[in-house]
């Protein structure tokens, strides 16, 4: 997310409380010129000529730091991280709660990292969704990181960064239940092995 009154980016990784700080962005500058697409797209900013607003920035929700900073290079670019454990439980929940996934999810998570190792990316649903994006889950903390400020969830030290009011938008419900094994522990911490090295995590 880019605001360009601010001259600052955000880099929204998937699950990790992004779309809480894109709201108090949003609120705090207000620019109907650009918008957050939720929907797929190739670039980081693509501009399109709409009937009502004219021209309209539409900027790419899960954009890394390398896609944005081709746009706007001389930008402050703050990210926000989180557990991966906590965020694949995120990942899990959210899809539920989508009606994207049924499966019970010790059987599930498997599916999901070695589908992602194995160039499957959409192994880890059971339904696939119409003209949106869900294939970012099993993505490596550290890929959309670049040189961007790095905040951890758990610290809630982003907002203080930003000069935002906390908020929080979504809540999503415990549908089913989560049970992290040994060994599905272990399969996660090996896949996300750089994660947790780079970005301190036990």
């Amino acid at each position: 997310m880019l605001i360009h009154e601010a001259e600052l980016g955000f880099i929204h990784i998937p699950r990790t409380g992004g779309t809480s700080i894109e709201y108090a962005l949003q609120n705090k500058y207000k620019n109907d010129s650009c918008q957050v697409n939720h929907q797929p797209q190739d670039k980081a900013v693509q501009t399109i000529q709409t009937v009502t607003h004219g021209k309209l920035e539409l900027q790419k929700k899960h954009a890394s730091y390398h896609e944005l900073i081709e746009f706007c290079p001389t930008y402050k670019y703050y990210v926000l991280v989180r557990h991966p454990l906590k965020r694949i439980e995120s990942v899990y929940r959210f899809l539920v709660h989508m009606k994207l996934v049924n499966t019970e999810f010790d059987k599930w998570i498997y599916r999901l990292i070695y589908g992602y190792i194995y160039g499957e990316p959409n192994a880890g649903l059971d339904e696939t969704p119409y003209l949106t994006d869900v294939s970012y889950g099993p993505r490596r903390q550290v890929e959309y990181i670049g040189e961007a400020e790095v905040h951890k969830l758990e610290d809630q030290t982003i907002w203080e960064a930003l000069k935002i009011s906390p908020i929080k938008v979504f809540n999503l419900p415990n549908v089913l239940p989560i049970i992290w094994t040994k060994r599905s522990i272990k399969l996660v911490e090996k896949y996300y092995e750089v994660d947790y090295e780079k970005l301190n995590y036990d």
